[in-house]
């Protein structure tokens, strides 16, 4: 009986093996009509638009334009945001200057 099953197994295996070199192959030639169509109407040129840039009022980038970058200037993040406005600390602070001190 597990003969039989591994044949079954060998069998689906290679169909499936079969059906994907197959349908790959018609895909590609799908995809190579569709691109032809598409080089034919020249939809694949990057200046191709449904309206014309007057109309959708946007501006082209150039390369010439020079990106500017400022500086952080601040050394170190403070972090008074972040804790709770009535955080009771002096056992904390506490603690720590006699760690320090020892």
């Amino acid at each position: 009986m597990a003969r039989l099953t591994q044949v079954i197994q060998n069998t689906f295996i290679r169909l499936i093996a079969f059906f994907s070199v197959i349908f790959k192959k018609i895909w590609n030639l799908i995809s190579r009509l569709f691109n032809a169509f598409a080089n034919l109407f020249g939809l694949n040129k990057t200046s191709y638009f449904l309206e014309s840039e007057a109309v959708q009022s946007t501006n082209k980038y150039s390369d010439t334009q020079s990106i500017k970058t400022q500086v952080d200037t601040k050394s170190e993040i403070s972090n008074t945001g972040r804790r709770r406005p009535n955080a009771k600390m002096d056992y904390y602070i506490k603690m720590a200057r006699e760690i320090q001190n020892k």
